[in-house]
């Protein structure tokens, strides 16, 4: 039986990947306050999902983002190569497409070192994922339905939305780890989800609360897509238009 070291296994999507793949799988688990030996390393795979992520409750600063989501990249990566692990995986984030932050920043320096272990020959899957969800969590649309449904004036921007699941995402993990690169891509295109969210929003609401409609507001249309220069600098055309 393989052995995979996840890390971040105790968050909201490293608990639903190490559910789905313990029983194809002996699983290691790294947290938050472990130590990095190369023990640990004597793996066949590593799913590196830890990371530090904004929340509303709590303001981070860019040097909180850099220990986490560079430089124990950087370990992480010095590890499996030294131990010669077959295959790091490191999903990245979409939300920097929204905007550029402290922890969008980090993110960026996190795949420039990926990319420098690439090219070193350890193999590095850098995968970028868009909002994800499961059970229990609907990602942005459950805020935005919940606000409608208890009658507080939401608008709402028109713009592209991707989301994927928890338990697509491992499919997409054992088709890597088992080497079998394009079934893994060809699962991550067939089980992203892709919708205009204030076209969702609406759709939802007019099922589940049709009197609330009224609450809902249309906002700007927005252009997502970030243009990358040939000196790895990023621009940005016109962000958003009014209507």
């Amino acid at each position: 039986m393989k052995k995979i070291l996840v890390t971040g296994s105790k968050g909201r999507v490293g608990k639903d990947i190490v559910e789905f793949l313990k029983n194809k799988y002996e699983i290691l688990e790294f947290e938050k306050g472990h130590e990095l030996n190369d023990s640990l390393f004597d793996v066949d795979a590593v799913i590196h999902l830890a990371a530090l992520t904004p929340r509303k409750e709590q303001e981070y600063q860019l040097d909180d983002y850099i220990e986490t989501n560079v430089e124990l990249t950087k370990k992480i990566l010095f590890y499996s190569s030294r131990n010669n692990v077959k295959t790091v995986i490191i999903p990245m984030s979409w939300s920097w497409m929204f905007k550029i932050g402290n922890y969008q920043y980090s993110k960026l320096l996190q795949e420039k070192f990926a990319e420098k272990y690439k090219k070193l020959g350890l193999k590095v899957i850098i995968i970028e994922f868009p909002e994800v969800i499961n059970s229990s969590y609907r990602g942005i649309i459950s805020n935005l339905v919940e606000r409608i449904k208890n009658g507080q004036e939401t608008t709402v921007d028109s713009v592209s939305i991707s989301t994927i699941s928890t338990d697509s995402i491992a499919k997409v993990f054992i088709e890597f780890i088992e080497q079998k690169n394009q079934e893994a891509e060809k699962i991550y295109r067939d089980l992203t989800n892709t919708f205009n969210l204030y076209e969702k929003v609406r759709e939802i609401i007019e099922k589940e609360s049709p009197k609330n409609l009224v609450y809902l507001k249309k906002g700007k249309i927005k252009i997502r897509n970030p243009v990358v220069n040939k000196d790895n600098t990023i621009s940005f055309p016109e962000f958003e238009k009014e209507e």
